[in-house]
């Protein structure tokens, strides 16, 4: 709960990470991850090539079709299963659609640091024509989160982006990797390149409730032969974008020795919290595997190159941090005399430690990572809420225009899992009472996370539940989470050297 008028979003609500795939036990799995410029911020516009990860997004103007595909209100162009077929595909239909977060709260559950402030979307895909190998964690219909491919297969996402909102990124995923040494299935989890978010797509109008059709391959010739039934299918040529599956650090295959491949969505902050429930509750998108019926020599499509961070401007305010935190000590002190209130180190993980490249190449577990985000926070240090409670403060990312949204979020440290976050909408206005003359103030936060917000002398405060679901048990250990997403001027995320790393006071 917040107090003093700053209202807990509707859609605090947390999907498991690492029963994306496999279900939540004690250990990493191979499953989902947890993780704005102004709403009506446009992206740029980009030549649609076989190198650009973006997710070109655009209306149909064709007429609806009559053969099962989605018409013009629903997901996608018509005809587009015809028009694979016709160009020589077999065609299976898979789904988009949240993860379970049940198993998520259980002891025991691993969840890979969900984000409360971003709900999750997966790609569930059927196995593919003649795969020899089971795919993890299938459902009923006999498809996972976690899928192989041939290298000469795409999967098309087709249908409309999420509604208005601070961010929204589709990531491409290595899942899990057979290890030749013992034989074992090793869990990386690791991103496959740039996000498409809704700064880096090109559309046929705006960023948000947009006709899109995301190609993820990895051979120039099935590319070729997806656009041309996505044309002939009447889909508009500057919405059709493509998410590279780069053939140098990929096993592909249908077999044991295969990877599994995965694509998850992330959605931020909506403008309209009932809208985003409706997208997920029947989401607007359908989900293609598209093989060929003849398979043919591979050309691999080239390894698209990385957005880079930074800017060369850097948040210059850490003077505004030292004065906030000592106007909070003084808030405490005056509240709780007795009060004792311990300094918390925070510090940002480097990019290159949640980079999927390098996890790929050191085979280690990558957590989700999503290029689009900058990851900081209390790492090791863990503490009990009640009946002490944790000060988290520092710069608004988003109001220094370093990030898109930013927020501070309580984990639950035993099962990785977020439980409560304040985001940077929420944050205007909360370090007023501290420093009410100060010049930065506009640029600054202060929340508490605690028990009983009673308790608390600040005037923003996040209450931390001890049952339900997310939960931070009563005896249980917590840590706080910061993440800036998505830097407007670069679309992606922001460069630890030019961001104000947030803080955290442990009250006692």
């Amino acid at each position: 709960m917040l107090t003093n008028g700053v209202k807990p979003s509707t859609l605090l609500r947390v999907f498991v990470l690492a029963v994306w795939t496999v279900g939540c036990s004690g250990e990493p799995a191979a499953g989902d991850a947890g993780d704005d410029a102004a709403g009506d911020v446009g992206p740029d516009v980009v030549e649609d090539t076989p190198g650009d990860t973006a997710a070109d997004i655009g209306e149909h103007d064709g007429e609806d079709g009559d053969d099962g595909d989605a018409g013009d209100d629903a997901a996608g162009p018509p005809g587009l299963s015809t028009a694979l077929e016709e160009a020589g595909f077999a065609v299976q239909a898979g789904v988009l659609d949240e993860p379970d977060l049940e198993s998520c709260c259980e002891p025991g559950g691993f969840c890979s640091g969900t984000n409360p402030t971003s709900p999750y979307g997966q790609l569930r895909l059927p196995p593919g024509p003649g795969q020899t190998a089971e795919n993890p964690g299938t459902d009923a219909e006999g498809r996972s989160s976690a899928f192989r491919l041939r290298e000469d297969e795409a999967v098309i996402v087709f249908g409309r982006t999420p509604p208005s909102c601070r961010y929204y990124g589709f990531t491409p995923y290595l899942m899990d990797r057979h290890d030749d040494g013992s034989g074992a299935r090793v869990p990386l989890f690791a991103s496959l390149g740039d996000t498409a978010n809704n700064l880096s797509t090109t559309t046929a109008g705006g960023a948000f409730d947009e006709r899109t059709a995301i190609v993820m391959a990895a051979d120039q010739h099935t590319l070729g032969r997806v656009r041309e039934a996505l044309l002939a299918a009447g889909h508009p040529a500057e919405a059709v974008n493509v998410v590279v599956l780069p053939a140098s650090r990929c096993v592909f295959g249908l077999d044991q020795n295969a990877d599994t491949f995965g694509m998850m969505l992330r959605v931020a902050v909506p403008e309209d919290p009932a809208a985003l429930d409706r997208y997920f509750e029947d989401p607007p998108v359908e989900v293609l595997r598209a093989t060929p019926a003849v398979p043919e020599e591979v050309t691999p499509l080239p390894e698209p190159v990385i957005r880079d961070r930074g800017t060369g401007t850097a948040e210059d305010l850490r003077a505004a941090v030292d004065d906030l935190e000592a106007a909070l000590r003084a808030a405490v002190g005056a509240f709780s005399p007795s009060a004792t209130i311990t300094d918390v180190p925070t510090a940002a993980a480097f990019p290159a430690v949640f980079n999927g490249f390098s996890c790929i190449d050191r085979m280690s577990f990558c957590g989700g990572d999503n290029r689009d985000a900058l990851y900081m926070g209390t790492g090791d240090g863990a503490f009990r809420i009640g009946p002490g409670y944790l000060i988290a403060f520092g710069v608004n990312h988003q109001a220094t225009g370093k990030a898109s949204y930013s927020n501070a979020v309580v984990q639950y440290v035993e099962n990785a899992m977020g439980v409560v976050a304040l985001d940077s909408t929420q944050m205007s206005g909360t370090a007023d009472a501290y420093l009410p003359s100060h010049p930065d103030v506009d640029l600054l936060y202060a929340v508490a996370f605690a028990r009983d917000c009673a308790a608390v002398p600040l005037t923003s405060c996040v209450e931390v539940p001890s049952d339900g679901c997310p939960l931070l048990p009563a005896d249980a250990e917590a840590n706080v989470v910061f993440r800036a997403y998505l830097e407007p001027a670069t679309r992606t995320g922001p460069d630890l050297r030019e961001i104000v790393v947030d803080r955290v006071l442990y009250v006692e």
